[in-house]
């Protein structure tokens, strides 16, 4: 997302435009969320955590709205959130994320 701006628009255009891969995607992330919430669904013990919990539901909420909103209203939320213009946002945020949970991972 950081460095391949373009690859990572084209791939995002391709998914959104093919309904059968956008229900695929959607019920991987709706999988992945279940997976953490069923296990990790830890609200008041901290910061890592809520951290953890929370990109869970997200999770279950990305994958049900790729499921079951039409490709059409998935463009829609693409460019409300600006995804286009802020893609380097969005990678550096993923990215901080990530880092968190790696050095949070190993260190307690």
């Amino acid at each position: 997302m950081l460095f391949q701006r373009t690859v990572f628009m084209k791939a995002l255009n391709d998914i959104t435009g093919d309904r059968t891969s956008l229900f695929m995607a959607g019920i991987v992330l709706l999988l992945s969320g279940l997976s953490v919430v069923l296990t990790h669904n830890i609200w008041n013990a901290g910061f890592l955590p809520l951290v953890i919990t929370r990109i869970g539901w997200v999770l279950i909420v990305r994958g049900i709205l790729s499921m079951f909103v039409p490709g059409d209203g998935i463009v829609r939320m693409i460019r409300w959130f600006k995804v286009e213009e802020f893609s380097w946002r969005y990678a550096l945020l993923v990215l901080v994320i990530g880092t968190y949970l790696t050095w949070a991972g190993f260190t307690g």
